[in-house]
């Protein structure tokens, strides 16, 4: 069985000069532990199920991941979904993150792995 975490967002309150250190120390905590992945949440606005204010600070998927994959060794990096109306599929599918990474990309019933 394989175990993964997912980050869904910050504990209220939680300024943005707290994100990296925390994001940080929770990806090389996980990768430690041995955890198989790590997802993150591809949001450009705070969602209300959260429990969020809507001007909480939410960090670009892609950018989170980057930052990941320089803090850990071998867990597996990813967004638990990305919206194809905000980024072009094409740009989507060339996305290249180091280290391991789960990239879904889907087409109609097909699922494509890259």
């Amino acid at each position: 069985m394989k175990i993964g975490i997912s980050v869904g967002g910050f504990p209220a309150g939680t300024g943005p000069a707290r994100m990296g250190p925390l994001l940080s120390r929770m990806a090389r905590q996980a990768d430690a532990a041995g955890f198989d992945s790590l997802w993150t949440m591809d949001h450009f606005f705070q969602i209300p199920i959260t429990g969020q204010p809507p001007e909480a600070p939410l960090l670009e998927a892609y950018a989170v991941l980057a930052f990941l994959a320089a803090e850990t060794e071998r867990i597996r990096l990813g967004t638990m979904v990305t919206c194809v109306a905000y980024r072009h599929p094409g740009v989507l599918i060339n996305v290249r993150c180091p280290g391991p990474s789960t990239r879904p990309v889907r087409c109609s019933t097909r699922t494509l792995r890259s």
